[in-house]
């Protein structure tokens, strides 16, 4: 017997593709409601009580009365929307994140799934929190870029339709400036953070790609952990899982780039590594899929090596290579302070710096 199964919200661009990638399961029996239907309150809640599983593609207020209509007991939920991701009784559904998640999973009545950004942050810190590398208590910050695909219809056709009011010729820009970005939270709490992580979003002009970065500064970091160490704390927490592969030291050699399209539509995972001069981060690069569902990704972990005497710093770019599909949905940028700007002499250039500063957290 199929599993039926009923997105709620199957109209938008994230239910469309999880339609599109589900119909070719054959174990699986799609509900579907016509528009006339879908705007008929009570066959909406006949359709999410009569399904054995039920995807809100949804914004977070609609996802969360959703999920009041569902008076099942036998009904399984997962919500792409950030409304559940820190709610009690909700599961984090990142299967990798923690030793005992995939069997919680496995049970769950309720799962959440995790956010584009808070996915490529986790998979990063997480580890490095759990293996006592960065402490709870550390000041994190985390840099992003992504393509204008995870904003929806509005941004694509901000993007693309030149005819659109709202039509926009920008190729990069950031947003979030509040610093109050809806994933912050997430990061926070399933990376085990006492203070809120210093995020900073972005967009760029391109469909689909995103880049996730941790910048940590190795040295400031309690007992001065090396770059094998924290190598070997990421190789440790995903050792074993057949959808994600930490590169060995060996590789980072080639890379001097990292482009945030390079995986965008594919599950591939060629092996890339990179080196590079005087930046200390913690890179992830994922593809991008729109919010609510998975996308295949990538992270590089960039440490500083020792410095000769006379020398540049350099650091090591350590890939750490996925071949999954995770979920994902907007981007974001630089959350340094500073960014420095090279001008020869003769030449004009410009540039706009932000500062972000937070004075309290409210983990």
């Amino acid at each position: 017997m199929s599993v039926r199964v009923f997105i709620d919200g199957a109209s938008g661009t994230t239910g469309l593709e999880i339609r599109e990638r589900l119909q070719t399961r054959g174990e699986l029996s799609l509900v579907a409601l016509d528009d006339k239907r879908r705007k008929d309150a009570s066959a909406r809640a006949d359709a999410l009580n009569d399904a054995d599983v039920v995807i809100l593609c949804l914004p977070d207020a609609a996802a969360r009365e959703a999920v009041t209509l569902i008076v099942n007991p036998n009904v399984r939920v997962i919500d792409p929307s950030s409304a559940h991701r820190v709610t009690e009784d909700w599961v984090f559904g990142f299967p990798e994140l923690e030793r005992k998640r995939r069997e919680e999973l496995r049970h769950a009545m309720r799962v959440t799934n995790p956010g584009c950004y808070s996915t490529g942050f986790l998979s990063i810190m997480r580890p490095l929190v759990r293996g006592g590398i960065v402490p709870p208590d550390w000041a994190v910050t985390c840099n992003a870029v992504s393509g204008y695909s995870g904003g929806g219809r509005t941004m694509i056709s901000e993007f693309e339709d030149a005819d659109a009011s709202h039509y926009s010729r920008e190729t990069f820009r950031i947003y979030g400036l509040d610093l109050e970005h809806k994933h912050i939270e997430e990061m926070r709490v399933h990376a085990g953070l006492v203070h809120r992580p210093l995020f900073s979003p972005s967009v760029g002009r391109f469909h689909r790609g995103m880049l996730v970065e941790v910048p940590l500064q190795l040295w400031s970091l309690p007992g001065n952990p090396s770059v094998a160490s924290v190598h070997a704390a990421l190789a440790d927490a995903f050792s074993g899982e057949k959808l994600i592969a930490v590169a060995p030291l060996s590789e980072a050699a080639a890379k001097t780039t990292l482009d945030a399209e390079e995986l965008k539509n594919t599950n591939r995972t060629p092996p890339l590594c990179t080196t590079s001069c005087g930046t200390t981060a913690l890179r992830f690069l994922p593809d991008r899929s729109p919010e609510g569902f998975n996308s295949p990704m990538r992270r590089w972990c960039s440490i500083p090596r020792p410095r000769p005497s006379g020398a540049c710093d350099s650091t090591l770019h350590v890939p750490i290579r996925w071949r999954r599909s995770k979920k994902v949905a907007s981007l974001s940028s630089p959350s340094w302070g500073r960014m420095p700007i090279s001008r020869p002499i003769g030449t004009r250039r410009r540039a706009r710096c932000r500062l972000g500063i937070t004075s309290q957290s409210k983990g």
